[in-house]
């Protein structure tokens, strides 16, 4: 493993357009600036990779998967076979054995022309307690300018690390490859596995810790990848996705537009119903979809569907606490900062184009009984990725999401079986 201390910086050119791009007002510019100057005494930024030589990629330009020993057994078979019967080290391929996943499958990760890097980089931990520090303080719009001002520097740390590869092997980093995007999640397990570090950390739903943080595979060639798509003018790059032109997303009604805001509201039952039904046809057609739920703690039938989607993941408490009204006050303040961390994760996973459709069920309640931190929440709405969607649910909607959403929705009761001395029924209310 390689271990290189990054230096990303922003130029006043860069931090004028991150202030375009977030859809900030020249006015901002100070604030935006003092911020990113706060930002970088908490800088802590670090890059890892592992290269992997050509070898590899006769046998991994497919991703495959297989039950334990017995795909660990037949992965290690292969390479060898491929290899001509040289050890793993010798053909500088990383084992076969370090794609196994906790959940016992083995994913054969795609190589590259001339091999490729297993690469993680971070901006360290400061970031992120920086960004809590002005949570707490209130300080919401400082909050997400520095959220914004960490993805840029990343982007910056991107390009710095593959540079340094560059200068080590004399080749571009022709692709970069991501896990949730060209690479299933569960790969995140086997890169990491062979980096080998101990700084960045995932949980089970593959969220990086600290936040500010990423891993990917960095495919080489003799071609440079100049920038992210995210924010790259270079239509030729190979990065961008190549599989469906611009035509063919026109013809089945795939034409990149500017995500909008649904609001599902009202006393009536179908709220959620409504959303999941609008995740499911996203994921139908190829989009990421992230579903956080709130005030949800218990097993409800929709999960377990759910989690069969690739394309969907969820992120909700893995607590009950029941009803708002028997909750103790001890109870509240633990929900709360639940619920506030996960709002963080889904507005990083969506800020970093991890999300295409993110579906917030139950917002509402929460933050009308102080459960969830509002101005965030709306800070978030009002600046969110342009091409991404979000859903929201719940009654008694706050005007700041009302104001916010471009469709709404209110479910109104006529008749309902409670009425009637019917209870909820599993598969059906929940």
């Amino acid at each position: 493993m390689e271990k290189i201390q990054l230096n990303p910086q922003l130029t006043q050119e860069d931090i004028q357009t991150a202030i375009s791009r977030y859809h900030y007002q020249d006015t901002d510019l100070p604030l935006f600036f003092q911020v990113y100057e706060e930002v970088r005494k908490y800088l802590e930024p670090e890059g890892y990779y592992v290269y992997s030589g050509p070898d590899r990629e006769r046998i991994g330009n497919r991703i495959w998967k297989a039950a334990g020993e017995e795909a660990k057994k037949e992965a290690q078979k292969e390479t060898k076979k491929e290899t001509g019967g040289r050890a793993e080290e010798e053909a500088g391929v990383a084992g076969a054995e370090d794609n196994i996943t906790a959940s016992g499958e083995a994913l054969m990760l795609p190589g590259g022309k001339h091999g490729f890097c297993q690469v993680i980089v971070t901006l360290g931990s400061g970031p992120d307690r920086l960004q809590e520090g002005y949570a707490a303080k209130g300080m919401l719009t400082e909050s997400y300018m520095a959220e914004c001002i960490c993805t840029e520097l990343l982007w910056k740390a991107y390009e710095e690390l593959n540079e340094k590869i560059r200068g080590k092997y004399g080749l571009f980093v022709e692709k970069m490859l991501f896990p949730g995007s060209e690479l299933p999640l569960e790969a995140m397990e086997g890169m990491f596995s062979q980096i080998g570090q101990t700084t960045v950390s995932f949980n089970r739903f593959y969220v990086l810790s600290p936040k500010k943080s990423v891993v990917y595979q960095a495919r080489l060639g003799d071609t440079a990848c100049t920038e992210l798509c995210s924010s790259c003018g270079n239509k030729d790059c190979p990065n961008r996705k190549t599989a469906i032109c611009e035509k063919e997303r026109e013809d089945v009604g795939m034409k990149l537009e500017r995500g909008l805001i649904h609001l599902y509201t009202g006393e009536g039952k179908g709220k959620t119903t409504a959303a999941m039904g609008l995740a499911l046809r996203a994921a139908g057609s190829g989009k990421k979809v992230l579903i956080v739920q709130f005030m949800k703690g218990r097993d409800t039938g929709e999960l377990h569907s759910l989690a069969r989607i690739p394309e969907i993941r969820i992120l909700r408490s893995e607590k009950d606490f029941g009803f708002f009204s028997s909750m103790t006050l001890e109870q509240k303040e633990e929900l709360t900062e639940i619920h506030n961390r996960i709002l963080e994760e889904a507005i990083l996973q969506a800020q970093e184009g991890k999300a295409d459709v993110l579906v917030m069920d139950e917002v509402t309640y929460p933050v009308n009984w102080g459960l969830l931190d509002g101005g965030r929440l709306k800070d978030f709405l009002l600046h969110k990725p342009e091409a991404v969607e979000v859903v929201c649910t719940g009654r008694d909607a706050p005007a700041f999401l009302t104001d916010a959403a471009d469709y709404i929705t209110e479910m109104r009761c006529v008749r309902h079986p409670y009425q009637k001395g019917i209870t909820a029924r599993k598969g059906i209310e929940f």
